[in-house]
């Protein structure tokens, strides 16, 4: 038995209609991490810069203060991969330290570390260390915290790391920018 062409078509639209309503329903949290990395990246325009990002997720109770009353809340963090990767992040320029290799560096003093670091990585604008998505409970708003050193500046008086949390908001379900609020300056 023959299909007609509009059989075929009616049954494409079926199937279009199915995989369309299982990506909307059945999104894994893996994949609403990424975007939300992505969604990051891209207001900050890092997704094309020299950045660096450390290749494990900071846990994120070591981001204090947790309950700031300018963040959406109460929060569930969802663990994104062991190791995270330009790709997952949603910046493919983006170059990824270990924490081995940051470890080894930076045993001598300050300067003399971020000289070594330059060294390896001569066009190193900024590294970040992010924490694993926040989640408020309907999942209409997440939150990742950041902390983000200048290279140029730490390397020349071992300060510039910046503590921040990026507020977004699920808008039409793409995740939007809504705000940062500061944490901590060291």
């Amino acid at each position: 038995m023959r299909l007609s062409q509009s059989g075929v078509q009616v049954r494409l639209l079926v199937a279009l209609a199915f995989v369309l309503w299982v990506c909307v329903c059945c999104s894994s949290p893996s994949s609403d991490s990424t975007s939300v990395y992505h969604a990051v990246f891209a207001h900050f325009g890092a997704e094309k810069s020299p950045v660096y990002v450390i290749d494990r997720p900071a846990d994120p109770s070591s981001f204090d203060p947790l309950k700031d009353a300018r963040l959406p809340g109460p929060l569930k963090f969802e663990i994104p991969p062991t190791t995270l990767s330009p790709a997952f992040l949603g910046a493919p320029e983006a170059q990824v330290l270990s924490d081995d290799e940051l470890r080894s560096l930076f045993r001598s003093n300050c300067r003399v570390a971020w000289a070594l670091f330059h060294g390896h990585h001569r066009d190193a604008n900024v590294v970040l260390r992010l924490s694993p998505v926040g989640y408020t409970p309907a999942r209409d708003h997440a939150v990742v915290f950041v902390a983000s050193t200048n290279v140029a500046t730490a390397r020349s008086n071992c300060l510039g790391t910046v503590g921040f949390a990026v507020v977004l908001k699920r808008v039409d379900g793409l995740w939007q920018f809504e705000k940062t609020v500061d944490l901590f300056v060291s």
